[in-house]
C-alpha cells in the first residue's frame, strides 16, 4: 500500500499505514521535516517540532508511520492550534 499524502497550507502530512504483523514491530516517532529557509532560528524549529511530535502522541493514532514537512513557519501557533489542525487533516 502507498502513502497517504496530505497537504493542507502550513504542512504536509504522509501517512505510511502498513504494518508488518508478522514482526509485530512498532512505529518509529513521527518524523518532522523543516528546512533553515522555512524557519530561520534552530530553536524555533526544535520547539515546532516538540509540538508537532506532542500533539500527534495526544491523538492516540493507531500504528504508522507519519511523516510531518512544515512549509510556513509555525512557530506563533499555541499547541491546540497546532493539534486542531492535525485533526483536521487527518479527519479525526
Amino acid at each position: 500500500m502507498s502513502p497517504t499524502r496530505l497537504q493542507g497550507q502550513e504542512l504536509i502530512l504522509i501517512v505510511n499505514q502498513s504494518h508488518d504483523s508478522k514482526t509485530n514491530q512498532s512505529w518509529p516517532k513521527p518524523k518532522v521535516v523543516i528546512s533553515k529557509k522555512t524557519v530561520k532560528k534552530a530553536t524555533d524549529r526544535n520547539r515546532i517540532k516538540r509540538i508537532i511530535r506532542q500533539a500527534l502522541d495526544s491523538l492516540n493514532l493507531k500504528d504508522g508511520q507519519i511523516t510531518v514537512i512544515i512549509k510556513k513557519n509555525i512557530a506563533n501557533l499555541k499547541m491546540e492550534q497546532v493539534k486542531q489542525k492535525l485533526e483536521d487533516y487527518l479527519k479525526i
